[in-house]
């Protein structure tokens, strides 16, 4: 098995696929909808389509409740094998650290082989885990493979699995992955005949430099032009000066001049009082930005993120890329999302009240350092001076600006664009799956429909959280 290293750099397009995987599902025929077009059915495999990837995946149910799931999946980059098992007689030691070792011993008539490498546990799924980029040579034991047995870093056997047919199942993989390749490179010719509409979409950034400005990379993702402005004011163009994906922070350049530039200040309290300010709601809403209060409600985001905050400081479509200030009028974070309400409830929740979320300041910070811009930081050796709100809007109107995107999709208005949360995702998703039919364990599968839908829309900029 290979290092982990590329899918580091891949995580925003497989992180998806992973939250699809049915691994704890051995109901594989009634839950075909909820995976994907079946391809084929191969002995005890059932080879289907990633609902939202372009790939396949061959899965079975073994002694013993384990399931395994073999998946090819074709990104930009390039194509690459993902193995997930899971059982849920694993939940109590999976879930005490993120990162397991696994040895997997594949077993002929005559010899076997040995490979030993690391496993993640799938997010919100303990018992659940996965490795990918897996090499060619690696699935070609696992190919010709009579049986594999599993092993954690305690040489404990997890699990016995008889391989059989998996020669074919592979096989089918393959195939039905260059299937819909193909299929989705011819489906863009028959859309592209079509005219495409183009749309205006706003966002807010604040100046971290004289002609330097930060906002979310999903504020100006496919845009032909990006122009800034304070309220009121001509619009000066901007263009891309450095960006990360990861993230969702994006740095860019103009010749407007700033009124002021933005200080930031690590580490806010729980429970401190912060303020944000932006232009949400372009075109309906006040031009002149808006000013919110609230708290802090989390010092982490959704799964104990630590790159997050989470925040009641109302936030709205517009607010992404603003900041987020304590009562000096310091930066504490970078306004990314809220949790949408919609969502929520096809969870099967209640309606959320102010869950909204920031990119920590220190994430910020580091990212303008690697990109040669040094931030100004506040000393948080003494308590910042605390101001009036009225006077926190006043400092926060000063380096605080609109970001105007032209000429992108309506889809992307709507807000079908990565943004970097709790794990990250490709650039499009389906409607949340239906709920899940009765049958065998259908209490668990009730639990990981709702952590299913609750990931999706945290995972995306949803209708919510548009710029």
């Amino acid at each position: 098995m290979r290092p982990f290293r590329r899918v580091v750099l891949l995580a925003n397009k497989i992180a998806a696929v992973f939250i699809l995987i049915v691994i704890a599902l051995p109901d594989f025929a009634a839950q075909a909808e909820d995976r994907g077009t079946t391809y084929a059915e191969i002995g005890w495999w059932q080879i289907s389509t990633y609902p939202d990837a372009d790939g396949c995946q061959a899965v079975a149910a073994f002694k013993g409740e384990t399931i395994l799931s073999m998946g090819l999946i074709h990104v930009d980059e390039g194509k690459f094998w993902i193995i997930t098992v899971g059982n849920l007689a694993w939940k109590s030691w999976t879930k005490k650290k993120k990162q397991h070792t696994l040895r997997l011993v594949t077993g002929k008539t005559v010899t076997g082989k040995t490979w030993q490498g690391p496993f993640f546990v799938l997010s919100g799924q303990e018992g659940v885990l996965y490795s990918a980029d897996l090499s060619v040579e690696f699935m070609n034991s696992i190919a010709d493979a009579k049986t594999l047995e599993i092993f954690d870093e305690k040489n404990r056997l997890l699990a016995s699995l008889d391989m059989k047919d998996s020669t074919n199942a592979i096989k089918a993989v393959v195939n039905c992955a260059r299937k819909t390749v193909r299929e989705a490179k011819e489906a863009p010719a028959t859309s592209e005949a079509m005219p495409q509409n183009e749309t205006t979409i706003s966002g807010t950034g604040f100046f971290v430099a004289p002609n330097l400005f930060m906002t979310n990379k999903h504020v100006v993702a496919g845009c032909k032009t990006i122009d800034v402005r304070y309220p009121d004011q001509t619009p000066h163009a901007a263009t891309i000066a450095g960006q990360d994906s990861t993230n969702d922070v994006a740095l860019l350049r103009t010749d407007m001049s700033a009124q002021s530039v933005a200080s930031f200040r690590h580490g806010p309290r729980l429970g401190e009082a912060v303020a944000a300010y932006g232009f949400p709601y372009y075109g309906i809403l006040s031009s002149s930005g808006n000013f919110t209060l609230g708290n802090v409600t989390s010092t982490t985001g959704m799964g104990d993120d630590t790159r997050f905050l989470q925040m009641s400081t109302p936030i709205q479509p517009g607010n992404s890329g603003g900041p987020l200030l304590d009562m000096s009028g310091a930066v504490v974070g970078v306004v990314v999302a809220q949790l949408s309400a919609i969502n929520m409830m096809l969870a099967g929740s209640s309606v959320p009240q102010n869950v909204n979320f920031a990119i920590r300041a220190e994430v910020a910070t580091n990212f303008l350092s690697i990109k040669g811009v040094k931030p100004q930081l506040l000393d948080t050796s003494a308590a910042p001076q605390a101001l009036s709100p009225a006077d926190v809007a006043d400092v926060a109107k000063k380096f605080t600006v609109q970001v105007i995107c032209e000429g992108a999709s309506p889809k992307m208005a709507k807000g079908d664009v990565p943004v970097a949360v709790v794990a990250h995702v490709m650039e499009q998703f389906g409607s949340p799956h239906p709920p899940p039919k009765m049958g065998a364990l259908s209490r668990q599968r009730d639990i990981i429909h709702s952590r299913h839908v609750l990931e999706n829309q945290w995972r995306r900029v949803n209708h919510e959280n548009t710029p």
